[in-house]
């Protein structure tokens, strides 16, 4: 079943009017909202990063939590914060719960859906405020949507760079940014990414530990014989290399000639696009979701460049341990990988987004039907 240009607008109309206004979710100047990711206060413990420098340890505020369950998702807690030197975040989030029904179905016969995104952006904000408010109604606006929801996703990601690349043009801006999402659909997961941005899932009550994206870098094998059949290099730098901040942001590292990009795959950066070495290009992935599966956590490279999957995965399980309320299971997680990517000197902006599955009922309490409405 596909769905047209007839229907968009309709749609269009129908998503603005039941995205949850969520100022938690935007931190971005025009939208910033004094009661949710504030300027955040500083602790008075010193730590000395590699850069020499003493820095303060952040307070972490007001992670944004959910109160009720949509579907598959019990509950899903997020926040994001500029980290221990950065003086801004160009890290954005985006959560739309309870998807709008679109032509062709019926509320009865149309699933529980919510997207999850988190957009790490460089060089500046506004490509990753531009996926923030534009890539998930790229993808409900695509005419592959619902039918076909990881064609949809992969033809949302083009589009938007297709349209955020113009908007630059006549702007004069070369910033870029990663991103990963997760979109349920029923009792579908669907998860995308571009970048170096990761989402992994713990099933079995954390006995087991799954990545469910790719890292784009030129570490990776398949990107850098991608990168060099497509006529780029790869350099790796022995000197600690500044963003445009003056802010250190590697050392040792590889990277993708032209753009001198830690990652080989990214939205955006004009100024790298006029050849197919930098791409956009998502890797696309689903699966059913089932009881076994306990809960996906989505993190910036912030988090992941510090702490292995497994050690995530463990800081939430602990996380859960220590606190009695679903609320404040749920925002503890959060916080406490946070802190712990700060304990081990990440230098970079961090983001956190935990998604909690029926699978957890019975650890939060919860007495609920398994049966979910599902994609037909």
């Amino acid at each position: 079943m596909k769905y047209g240009s007839d229907s968009t607008p309709n749609f269009s109309q129908t998503l603005s009017k039941s995205i949850p206004r969520l100022p938690a979710l935007s931190n971005s100047p025009k939208h910033r909202s004094s009661g949710f990711f504030p300027e955040s206060k500083k602790k008075k413990i010193l730590r000395v990063n590699s850069d020499g420098e003493k820095h303060q340890d952040p307070d972490i505020e007001c992670t944004a939590v959910s109160k009720k369950r949509c579907g598959y998702v019990l509950r899903y807690a997020a926040n994001t914060h500029p980290g221990l030197v950065r003086k801004s975040n160009e890290d954005r989030l985006s959560i739309i719960i309870n998807i709008p029904c679109p032509e062709g179905f019926t509320p009865e016969k149309w699933p529980h859906c919510s997207f999850f995104g988190i957009y790490d952006g460089h060089g500046g904000k506004m490509c990753c405020n531009f996926l923030k408010d534009n890539l998930h109604r790229l993808i409900f606006e695509n005419e592959h949507f619902p039918s076909r929801p990881k064609e949809s996703l992969f033809r949302g990601f083009l589009k938007a760079e297709e349209d955020f690349l113009n908007l630059a043009a006549k702007k004069n801006d070369t910033s870029g940014s990663c991103a990963v999402v997760v979109m349920i659909l029923g009792d579908k997961c669907y998860i995308a990414n571009t970048g170096d941005s990761r989402a992994v899932i713990s099933s079995h009550r954390g006995e087991k530990v799954h990545r469910l994206t790719v890292d784009h870098k030129p570490s990776d094998p398949n990107e850098y014989n991608r990168v060099i059949m497509a006529g780029g290099n790869i350099v790796t730098h022995s000197y600690p290399v500044l963003n445009n901040q003056g802010m250190k942001i590697g050392e040792n590292c590889s990277r993708v000639v032209p753009g001198n990009l830690a990652i080989s795959r990214a939205l955006g950066d004009a100024d790298v696009k006029n050849n197919k070495v930098v791409i956009p290009d998502p890797e696309v992935r689903s699966f059913r979701l089932t009881e076994e599966f306990d809960f996906i956590v989505m993190a910036s490279d912030g988090i992941f460049d510090k702490l292995s999957d497994r050690e995530v995965v463990e800081i939430v399980w602990k996380s859960f341990g220590k606190r009695c309320e679903v609320q404040e299971k749920m925002q503890g997680a959060v916080e406490d990988v946070m802190r712990m990517a700060f304990m081990r000197h990440t230098e970079d902006n961090v983001s956190v987004i935990v998604i909690a599955f029926k699978g957890l009922k019975e650890i939060f309490g919860m007495n609920i039907s398994v049966n979910s409405r599902v994609l037909e």
